[in-house]
């Protein structure tokens, strides 16, 4: 694995879109393994390669409610886990493979082997975590990935929900690559082939231009 680059554009911003341009990046992580005959793999499919040929973004960007929520209230939660842990989390930009068309955007890096993925979900959900005790395996690609990507040791989870009371206002969860070491191969694998898909429909697009 290569060494990852680390672009310092804010979140959001217009370089920051730039820089996932082509890119296959954790929040889409589980359309890229969805398979071909899903409506999610071929439509990111499609849009990687027409971004690669036309150099700009065809990222969603509509914001809805609870999306807003979570943007407002994340540095929050990271305040939270800060307390928690005693560790200071930076925010990150974009981090990015130099030869492999892959990148992601950690909510924060916990020392020099960890990463920090925050989630504030609706309370039922924060709840549900909470008593669960256990991993959301709905994130589990996007967190397979961006430790894909990043070569780090962990990945601390973290769901904060300020609306309930304070002791319950906080769940986080370690999950280690030595825990995950087989998935993310087998990830691996999959996201490369994936990316063969997209070279080729990039290709085959780029010779019809030529007609």
């Amino acid at each position: 694995m290569s060494h990852y680059l680390l672009s310092t554009a804010q979140q959001g911003s217009e370089q920051w879109l730039l820089d996932r341009l082509g890119r296959v990046t954790g929040s889409r992580a589980s359309d890229a393994l969805s398979g071909e005959k899903t409506a999610g793999y071929r439509n990111y499919l499609a849009q990687l390669a027409v971004e690669r040929i036309g150099g700009k973004s065809l990222e969603d960007t509509y914001v809805s409610r609870d999306m807003e929520w979570g943007i407002a209230t994340e540095p929050f939660a990271r305040m939270a886990y800060e307390g928690l842990t005693g560790e200071l989390v930076p925010e990150a930009g974009f981090a990015y493979l130099p030869t492999i068309m892959a990148g992601c955007s950690v909510d924060g890096f916990v020392g020099d082997d960890g990463i920090l993925e925050i989630k504030c979900p609706k309370t039922a959900t924060h709840i549900a975590y909470l008593l669960g005790g256990v991993f959301p395996t709905e994130y589990a690609p996007q967190v397979m990935h961006n430790l894909w990507v990043t070569g780090k040791r962990f990945a601390d989870f973290v769901s904060f929900d300020p609306r309930v009371p304070q002791p319950l206002q906080l769940f986080v969860l370690r999950v280690t690559t030595h825990e995950l070491t087989s998935f993310i191969r087998d990830y691996e694998g999959r996201v490369m082939r994936f990316l063969f898909d997209v070279a080729d429909m990039e290709l085959r697009l780029r010779e019809r231009m030529k007609q």
